[in-house]
């Protein structure tokens, strides 16, 4: 877990400036299980389904530049990849997640979800669910031939637990605020 000097939340002022983070990924994978552990540390096993979306904000702080994340949770279902495409728009970053237990949902991201906002666009790769670790399907070295193809970040996260969870939204900020 991040420290508390690494990233810390802080009271939210009319000043901040507000960042769009867009979580994208196959549908029943964690994604809002993943941001409202994030938003709210909380862990709810019967979260429901997202219908469009919906977005949390939380106000975060990182070697003195102070943000607001405006994190946007988004349906997942394959009908739905165009509507997608708008949430997308001007995001400055994207969570590109799958389910480590679910090949379908990795394979999905090479064919759907790696592609979504603009080229500027920052990118980090998240496998949820590491915490099963019996019901793995994704191997670490279809992981790493993807993530260096694509040059991307690369965090296997539990929601239920807690793991990585601010070490992915951390290193997705890290990279927005350095190239601003």
């Amino acid at each position: 877990m991040a420290g508390i000097d690494d990233v810390e939340q802080i009271e939210s002022s009319s000043g901040d400036p507000s960042i769009k983070v867009v979580v994208v990924g196959d549908d029943s994978i964690g994604k809002s299980c993943f941001v409202t552990r994030y938003v709210n540390e909380e862990f709810d096993p019967f979260q429901p389904v997202t219908i469009g979306s919906y977005f949390l904000t939380k106000t975060v702080k990182h070697s003195g530049t102070v943000s607001k994340l405006q994190i946007w949770d988004t349906v997942g279902h394959e009908r739905y990849y165009r509507l997608v495409d708008s949430y997308c728009q001007q995001a400055k970053g994207i969570l590109v997640l799958f389910d480590l237990t679910n090949v379908n949902s990795f394979l999905n991201v090479h064919n759907l979800w790696i592609t979504k906002g603009s080229p500027s666009c920052h990118k980090v790769l998240v496998g949820c669910k590491c915490d099963l670790v019996d019901a793995r399907q994704v191997s670490e070295d279809m992981i790493k031939e993807f993530t260096t193809s694509q040059g991307l970040g690369y965090f296997e996260t539990s929601a239920k637990f807690g793991v990585n969870i601010n070490e992915a939204f951390l290193e997705i900020y890290k990279r927005i605020i350095s190239s601003s």
